[in-house]
C-alpha cells in the first residue's frame, strides 16, 4: 500500500486498466509528501460533500443529453472513490484493488445465471435471485436479519428516502393499487378534513392537537 514511484506512471496508457491505474497514481502523487497542499490535508469527511455534488452533476448531464459533459462527469465521480481508496490505504485500512475485487466478485456471485448454473428468464427473477443471493451473504458474514428498510440510508434526501422506503415496503407486499385502499390514508384523510384553520386561528394549543392527530396516523 505505497505510494507508487514516479515512474510507474504510464505516460501514455493504451487500455482501460493502464489508464485507471494512471488515475490511482496520479492521486497518490497528489497525497503524498511534497504532493499538493489541498489534497493532502483532506480527509474522508471533507472529501464526502464533493462526492454528493459529482452525483448530482452526473445527474444532471443525463437529464440535459450532454453526452461529452457526462463523460466529464462520470470522470470527476470516478476520481471520488480513487480518493477515498487512497485514504484508506496511507491508514492501511484498504486499498483501491479491495474495493475493485469486491464489486467483481459480487457481480459475479449475483448473477449466476450468466456466470454459473443459474437460472433467470425475466427482470423480476434476477431480482429475486440477486435479494436471495445477498441474504445468503449476509448469513455466511454473521450478521444478524435486518429489517427491510435498515439498508435505506438515512443521509439520503428526503424524497430519494421515500422513494427507497416505498420501492421496499412495495416488494414485501405493502402496496395498493390507489390511495383509498390504504387504511392510513383513509384516516389521514378524515383527520385532515374535520380540520377548519380558520376556527383555529389565535388557537395554538388546538392547531397542535390537530396536527398531532394528523401525524399520528403515520
Amino acid at each position: 500500500m505505497g505510494i507508487p514511484p514516479r515512474e510507474r506512471m504510464a505516460a501514455d496508457p493504451k487500455t482501460t486498466g493502464e489508464r485507471f491505474e494512471r488515475l490511482v497514481d496520479i492521486m497518490a502523487r497528489l497525497r503524498a509528501p511534497g504532493g499538493c497542499p489541498w489534497d493532502r490535508e483532506q480527509s474522508f469527511d471533507t472529501i464526502k460533500p464533493y462526492l454528493l455534488e459529482e452525483t448530482y452533476e452526473v445527474l444532471d448531464a443525463i437529464d440535459r443529453r450532454d453526452w461529452r459533459g457526462l463523460a466529464e462527469e462520470l470522470g470527476d465521480l470516478m476520481l471520488q472513490p480513487v480518493f477515498f481508496a487512497q485514504m484508506a490505504s496511507e491508514e492501511n485500512k484498504f486499498g483501491i484493488n479491495d474495493s475493485l475485487d469486491a464489486i467483481a466478485e459480487k457481480l459475479i456471485r449475483r448473477h449466476p445465471h450468466v456466470f454459473g448454473e443459474g437460472d433467470a428468464k425475466t427482470a423480476d427473477d434476477v431480482k429475486r435471485r440477486w435479494d436471495e443471493i445477498k441474504v445468503d451473504e449476509k448469513k455466511e458474514r454473521g450478521e444478524a436479519p435486518r429489517g427491510i428498510l435498515e439498508s435505506v440510508p438515512r443521509n439520503l434526501p428526503a424524497l430519494v428516502e421515500a422513494q427507497q422506503i416505498s420501492s421496499k415496503a412495495a416488494a414485501v407486499g405493502f402496496d395498493w393499487e390507489n390511495p383509498d385502499q390504504v387504511p392510513v390514508a383513509k384516516s389521514w384523510m378524515r383527520n385532515w378534513k374535520s380540520w377548519d384553520a380558520r376556527a383555529l386561528v389565535g388557537r395554538e394549543t388546538s392547531l397542535k392537537t390537530k396536527l398531532a392527530t394528523c401525524c399520528s396516523c403515520w
